[in-house]
């Protein structure tokens, strides 16, 4: 999933895939509420997640709970146009294949 994640930004689809969290980190939103950052990972590469306060109160005792998780999640691309980001928007313990 990781390796094609840059030739689907702007289109408007959700992925799914297995990961398993390098880092996170938990900051606070302007309205006060909490996010986490994560830097995950698959076999084919790294990339940066973020989940903001709505998919975090859902879904953030998942990303500490199971060290690898399925997550579905948005392409977003920065605004300079430099990278892009996975909007999280469904964290949970991996389904059986």
């Amino acid at each position: 999933m990781l390796s094609y994640v840059s030739g689907l930004v702007n289109e408007d689809l959700l992925r799914r895939a297995w990961v398993g969290c390098i880092d996170d980190r938990l900051h606070q939103q302007v309205t006060g509420e909490l996010m986490k950052f994560m830097t995950v990972a698959n076999w084919t590469g790294v990339v940066e997640t973020e989940l903001f306060a709505d998919t975090y109160r859902s879904y953030g005792l998942a990303t500490v709970r199971y060290p690898v998780l399925e997550v579905t999640a948005r392409v977003e691309s920065f605004e300079n146009g430099n990278g892009y980001t996975l909007r999280v928007l469904r964290a949970g313990k991996p389904r059986a294949v």
